[in-house]
Order: C-alpha cells, then structure tokens, then sequence
C-alpha cells in the first residue's frame, strides 16, 4: 500500500507482530494499551548494548513503514 502526500510515497505494512526497543514498548503501553494482545521480552544478548526488547502482538494488524 502506498500513500501519497505532496509528491512523497511511503511504502506501509501490516503487521501483527512487531519487535520494540523497551522505550517505544513503555510508550506503547502508556499510549495504546488496548491494542495489545501480549507482549514478551526478549533478554539482551551478551556483550551487545542495550537492554533487550519486547515482542509485541497486535488484536488487529497494524500499519507500519515497510522501510
């Protein structure tokens, strides 16, 4: 699907289970808590920075920037 706005094409996805880092997961939750179904964290692997991530599944699928 692409949206075109002011000649910039954005290509869009649907998905039903996305990857988060832990600040857009909280942000997520703080914002939108209905549209999760369940989330999981994923542990940090050893010896790569940061502080693992979440697994997140949607009720419905979800738009998202097919980057």
């Amino acid at each position: 699907m692409k949206l075109f706005k002011a000649n910039i094409a954005a290509d869009l996805v649907a998905v039903k289970r996305q990857v988060l880092s832990p600040q857009e997961y909280m942000e997520l939750s703080r914002s939108r808590p209905d549209e999760i179904k369940r989330a999981t964290y994923v542990l940090p692997r050893i010896g790569k920075p940061g502080f693992g991530m979440f697994e997140v599944e949607y009720y419905s699928a979800k738009l998202v920037s097919g980057k």
